[in-house]
């Protein structure tokens, strides 16, 4: 697929490919990848075997606090916005 031959050739960074499931696309403006926050936390949970605050806090902390050229970012799905 020539779509992913040029993902694979961009300088962003990606995550583990135990988060592959919540990659949701990538933002050529920004050269990030983006993934579904919501997965990134389950996937959290299931991999630490811990419950959902602390999915939320170990999320926070080492994932949206982690910022600079080339980070992810992380999406929410309309459903989990205020409108």
């Amino acid at each position: 697929m020539k779509g992913l031959e040029m993902i694979e050739e961009i300088e962003a960074h990606r995550l583990e490919e135990i988060y592959d499931t919540a990659l949701i696309g990538y933002s050529s403006h920004d050269n990030k990848f983006a993934y579904n926050s919501e997965l990134m936390v389950d996937i959290i949970m299931n991999t630490l075997n811990i419950g959902f605050f602390e999915a939320i806090e170990h999320f926070d902390f080492n994932f949206l606090q982690a910022k600079g050229e080339g980070y992810p970012i992380y999406i929410e799905s309309l459903s989990n916005v205020s409108k």
